[in-house]
């Protein structure tokens, strides 16, 4: 299956996105009509979690110009409706603080910016004669880049993850080295998706931003530790329902 076959068939929207598209449909349906129609087109080459956040932004979107302007299609938002709405987006509050984040703000606009390029380019009826998001209006990155572990650090880490007394804490950390996953990707693995392909183990991954299942190769030492991770969760399970079970038996 591909990539973009999966992602239609696992991205569902919500029922609080349904419900609001419905409302907002009364007030500016060409407005509506147009977003949704995007957000399938994404479906074909987006992760079902990207097509998420992009829902969430255009409902956002959607909701101020029904609320604060006269816009009833794409191609009616103009240069003054982007620069109004920078203040009110900048003004709206924030899950750890009174406004919200700036990396929000840059990701909301982005993916504005992102969809009225698109729409341009696709050439689609209501798109707007250029785009009126401008490259300066996204904010900067405030978190600097992810530092990398240099190869010391890198066998400091190792060496701990090894000596570690809990075998699923060696499991996880000696995975992330060897092949390379996000810790995201390692958490949404499947109980299967270890195979025996010949003589060698690989591991499959699942969609993700790459948007294909990709096969990589296991190191002996993730199969091992892997396989008594599983021992000791098997000898665990059998000896919680010894104890659940057994009495219950002799009755």
């Amino acid at each position: 299956m591909s990539g973009a076959r999966a992602a239609v068939m696992t991205w569902v929207p919500q029922d609080e996105s349904n419900r609001e598209w419905a409302e907002l449909s009364g007030s500016a349906p060409q407005l509506v009509a147009t977003m949704r129609r995007y957000l399938i087109q994404l479906t074909t080459f987006l992760a079902p979690r990207s097509v998420e956040a992009a829902d969430n932004t255009l409902r956002q979107l959607a909701r101020w110009l029904v609320a604060d302007t006269d816009v009833e299609v794409v191609g009616d938002i103009t240069r003054t409706h982007i620069e109004d709405y920078k203040v009110w987006l900048a003004a709206q509050p924030g899950t750890k603080g009174p406004t919200m984040a700036k990396n929000t703000q840059r990701m909301r606009l982005r993916m504005i910016r992102i969809f009225l390029e698109r729409l341009i380019e696709w050439e689609w009826p209501d798109a707007p004669g250029r785009n009126p998001i401008l490259h300066g209006d996204i904010p900067p990155r405030t978190d600097p880049l992810p530092k990398f572990l240099n190869d010391q650090d890198a066998t400091k880490l190792i060496a701990a993850a090894r000596a570690h007394r809990l075998p699923r804490y060696r499991l996880v950390v000696i995975m992330l080295v060897r092949t390379g996953l996000r810790a995201s990707e390692l958490c949404d693995l499947a109980a299967d998706s270890v195979n025996l392909l010949g003589s060698e183990y690989w591991l499959r991954v699942p969609v993700g931003k790459l948007r294909n299942d990709r096969m990589i190769p296991l190191h002996r030492e993730c199969v091992e530790l892997r396989s008594k991770d599983r021992g000791n969760a098997i000898a665990g399970a059998t000896s919680a329902s010894a104890t659940v079970v057994g009495p219950a038996s002799r009755a």
